[in-house]
């Protein structure tokens, strides 16, 4: 978790990570001049062993499922079967989400069996990737005596069933510059810090989508939903509302992605939604894709006249007819859920079925890279805010330039159109980079609004 723990292993300058256990290999490490050391028995090495830092995350959607409510979840911890089961790696609570804990864990490559302590109980959570588990797993369970997982998706069975997944191997010509140290929480020198800040940077004004942000966000979304067609008990809604909650920030992805498939890409066409389904696995003989139709038909239905609705500059309507804009996708995957996991007997409850859509169908089907996490990482940088700034005064002429040059009544702002004819015209456009990366370019570029029909500005 972001330090070096030392064994027995008489080594002054390699950088370490011992293990509990311990066979025979040694190490040779280029950052020390190629010399060879003889390690104890098993040296879990970063580094020659190529081991990957993993996220390991846990949220509350079903500790109910063992008793636990999550707002009295404090502790929560994984355990892996490379150390034998016997080490509790302990996962923090993010800020400003109470039911949301996760952790890097370095990890050996290849495939781990693995299962979460919750307030001091084993649990598997409620989802097909909870397989039964390997052998050398389960005598390692079964030598540290520990006791059976609680998982409610597999009632009373005597075959010990985990989390299984598969580590993949660092590569390169030297491995260890891929793993970096992070600072443990308050232990960063304050003269490390250069004093700049993105909040002074070329990107100050762009909208940070904080929890409390994406909390007041998913609000005012499934405030637009029509929950209560769907699910008549409030309770059940109630505990619906909070899993799908627990999943926004997917749902925000999944909507952004396939939003830039279509052809207006800020809403998701019945095309790019249809092709979602298919790539998730949904539509099958419990969801055929004739209920799915019917049910995007549903979604799409608003209350009063086309008059009553919300206009954009061009006085279309902020929430189209035939696509689905980012509250009817948060709608959308509770029906698809409710339809295809409640209504059919196989999840007991809304909230059950919302958990089982995401970690059945959509998370293994579909791996999205969140925006927000390569601004923070690779954009919103010191480095890159010099460059952006020595450039500024070239980037503002070619806004002004670009900006209404096709769509006059869309400025101060680039269209889509513009976009396209830019590139267009500076030959950037190729078989390597087509149309279609372009709009994926665009979509991914825009920021969000917590409101989509209180104005056109994600348009």
């Amino acid at each position: 978790n972001g330090y070096v723990k030392r064994s027995k292993a008489p080594l002054n300058k390699c950088p370490q990570v011992f293990g509990h256990e311990n066979t025979v290999r040694s190490c040779s490490v280029s950052t020390v001049k190629q010399r060879n050391f003889d390690l104890p028995s098993r040296c879990n090495c970063w580094i020659c062993g190529r081991w990957s830092p993993m996220k390991i995350i846990w949220t509350g959607a079903d500790s109910k499922r063992y008793g636990i409510s999550a707002d009295e979840v404090t502790s929560v911890a994984a355990r892996f079967s490379f150390d034998s089961f016997k080490v509790d790696h302990e996962l923090g609570p993010v800020e400003g989400d109470k039911h949301h804990f996760e952790s890097f864990v370095m990890m050996p490559p290849g495939l781990c069996d693995f299962f979460f302590v919750v307030q001091g109980k084993n649990t598997v959570r409620i989802n097909l990737n909870a397989s039964k588990a390997s052998v050398e797993a389960t005598k390692a369970f079964s030598d540290n005596e520990l006791d059976m997982p609680v998982h409610s998706s597999i009632p009373n069975d005597e075959f010990l069933y985990l989390h299984r997944l598969e580590v993949p191997e660092r590569t390169g010509h030297k491995p260890s510059n891929t793993v970096f140290p992070r600072w443990l929480k308050g232990t960063k020198p304050k003269s490390r810090n250069s004093g700049w800040h993105v909040g002074i940077g070329v990107f100050s004004t762009f909208r940070k989508e904080t929890p409390k942000y994406l909390r007041s966000s998913f609000d005012i979304d499934v405030g637009y939903c029509k929950m209560n067609k769907v699910i008549k008990d409030k309770i059940l809604i109630d505990d619906a509302i909070e899993t799908l909650y627990i999943h926004y920030k997917y749902i925000r992805l999944l909507y952004i992605y396939f939003s830039a498939q279509s052809k207006v890409v800020t809403s998701v066409s019945w095309n790019s939604f249809t092709d979602m389904c298919h790539r998730c696995k949904i539509v099958d003989q419990d969801c055929s894709l004739t209920e799915v139709d019917n049910m995007f038909v549903a979604v799409n239905q608003t209350e009063g006249t086309s008059s009553e609705q919300p206009k954009d500059q061009d006085g279309k309507n902020l929430n189209p007819d035939r696509d689905l804009c980012r509250y009817e996708m948060v709608e959308m995957v509770a029906r698809l859920a409710i339809h295809k996991y409640y209504k059919t007997g196989i999840a007991e409850t809304p909230a059950e079925a919302v958990t089982m859509l995401f970690e059945i169908n959509i998370e293994p089907n579909v791996t999205l890279d969140d925006p927000n996490d390569f601004r923070l990482g690779e954009l919103w940088t010191e480095g890159v805010d010099k460059v952006y700034k020595a450039y500024l005064p070239l980037l503002k002429q070619m806004f002004d330039v670009i900006a209404g040059e096709v769509d006059i009544s869309r400025k101060p702002s680039i269209s889509l159109s513009e976009w396209i004819s830019f590139l267009q015209k500076g030959g950037y456009i190729s078989e390597s980079f087509t149309d279609r990366n372009a709009k994926q370019v665009y979509r991914l570029s825009l920021m969000s609004v917590m409101d989509e029909l209180k104005g056109d500005q994600h348009l």
